[in-house]
């Protein structure tokens, strides 16, 4: 049985080192001369990819818990429901927001892209409050 249960879970090792090379993590060739650039080279990508499936983790986990699907997260397809989003997904949901500061003389004019419900969504299943967002806007207000 114990080998059973390795062999299930092979895919997620082999899931993980495709993230490694891929998006969103993302590990291309590059050229690193010293061994302690390399070696935090790596950690630093270890822990973005441990961030990658904590994420997934708790979406999934929290839509388990309420037995819901989460829509929206396909291009094309809004109707379409998942109870297993990827991070890829989840992270393309927030695609396209902008933050904008305008400093003319004394004033300071800022415009954040409002959450859509599925990134409000989103932001809740991972614990999250709006105003971590929000409270971008409200940090531009203060001087430097």
């Amino acid at each position: 049985t114990d080998v059973v249960r390795v062999y299930r879970g092979q895919y997620t090792v082999e899931r993980a080192f495709h993230r490694m090379k891929d998006r969103p993590v993302g590990i291309t060739p590059m050229y690193v001369r010293r061994d302690d650039h390399r070696k935090g080279l790596v950690r630093l990508f270890l822990l973005a990819l441990r961030v990658v499936t904590v994420l997934e983790y708790e979406v999934r986990r929290s839509l388990a818990k309420t037995g819901k699907k989460l829509y929206g997260l396909y291009a094309g397809n809004p109707k379409r429901g998942t109870m297993h989003p990827t991070t890829e997904r989840l992270l393309d949901a927030f695609k396209g927001m902008h933050l904008t500061l305008v400093r003319w003389e004394k004033q300071r004019i800022h415009h954040i892209t409002p959450l859509s419900t599925l990134q409000k969504d989103i932001l809740h299943m991972l614990g999250l409050s709006e105003d971590i967002y929000t409270s971008l806007a409200a940090q531009l207000d203060k001087p430097p």
